[in-house]
């Protein structure tokens, strides 16, 4: 097995606007970490995940009425806000972290 870390522009974070202060600074610090490491991390780089992949843990139903909040924005309850990227900021998550276990089971 080989370690691996799943790597994304910090960047790509900007059309959120409720980013915490100081978030940009800490993905920078954690990066900066990790390139100092001398446990020889491969980065991986993220990938939006299939559908199949999202329905192997999702209902079908819910998989569609997240489909239906792409593009919109707003709150969904009082803890939760849907900007207009993060349907694919999700799918990216997913969809990274199953390159990232992918790459780790496979090995060097």
């Amino acid at each position: 097995m080989t370690d691996a870390v799943l790597l994304s522009d910090p960047g790509s974070s900007a059309p959120f606007e409720r980013i915490p202060p100081g978030e940009p600074e800490r993905l920078e610090a954690a990066r900066a970490a990790i390139e100092r490491s001398e446990l020889g991390f491969k980065p991986i780089a993220p990938r939006a995940a299939t559908q199949e992949e999202l329905l192997r843990v999702h209902t079908p139903d819910f998989v569609h009425w997240l489909q239906t909040l792409s593009g919109e924005q707003g709150y969904l309850d009082a803890d939760t806000y849907v900007g207009p990227e993060s349907i694919a900021v999700a799918q990216l998550a997913a969809g990274g972290t199953i390159a990232m276990l992918d790459a780790m089971l496979d090995g060097p």
